[in-house]
């Protein structure tokens, strides 16, 4: 069913990009992208919220933060991470 998603850090200016130590060509600065909480992610299901945001982002980013918040965006070709 439909269900909220807040949403973590979708736009970053390169200054406050730089202030938390984000990625150099982070796609925040691009507008393009954002972060879903651990405690989103862990009440929906991870092994559901990542299924359905890698068929989603077939063509963008999809990672995950060693505190175990998703990052997901639409960079136009694939690339998947983990940080740890």
């Amino acid at each position: 069913g439909d269900v909220s998603l807040p949403i973590l850090s979708p736009y970053r200016t390169p200054a406050y990009n730089r202030q938390i130590h984000g990625a150099s060509q982070s796609r925040h600065m691009q507008a393009d992208a954002t972060d879903f909480a651990k405690a989103l992610v862990d009440k929906l299901g991870r092994s559901r919220f990542m299924a359905a945001a890698n068929r989603i982002f077939a063509n963008g980013g999809v990672g995950v933060y060693p505190w175990g918040a998703v990052h997901v965006d639409s960079r136009g070709w694939r690339a998947r991470w983990s940080s740890w």
